[in-house]
């Protein structure tokens, strides 16, 4: 694939919206690292018509947003979000009450390290 047409893709007419979903689902905590799609879509801001000060702000919006929903579904469901399906199989109370010691104790320094 050539460099034109994989930019061509990138800053086509879903760009915002694609770079969007993305940080927002990274705001969410998927696997994937916000920084190098905001590095690459600067990159790509470079050399196509993207505006990259909206894109800046489109990173902002989509990562708090994420981050809300995350903490509003946390706060509105809290344990009982671990009573569905695909979630009980996985967290059985074992798991549950060894994370809720582990949090007790060293609560303040693993979401520091998590979170950066």
């Amino acid at each position: 694939m050539s460099y034109e047409v994989i930019i061509s893709f990138l800053s086509g007419p879903y760009a915002y919206l694609g770079f969007f979903a993305v940080m927002y689902f990274c705001g969410l905590g998927m696997p994937r690292n916000g920084d190098l799609v905001m590095l690459g879509m600067g990159g790509v801001s470079g050399v196509s018509q993207l505006n990259p000060v909206i894109l800046y702000f489109l990173a902002v919006v989509a990562l708090n947003c994420g981050d809300s929903t995350t903490f509003i579904v946390s706060r509105n469901l809290g344990f009982r979000i671990l009573r569905l399906w695909p979630l009980r199989l996985v967290m059985r109370a074992k798991k549950i009450n060894w994370a809720r010691k582990f949090l007790r104790r060293n609560g303040t320094r693993v979401i520091f390290l998590v979170r950066f």
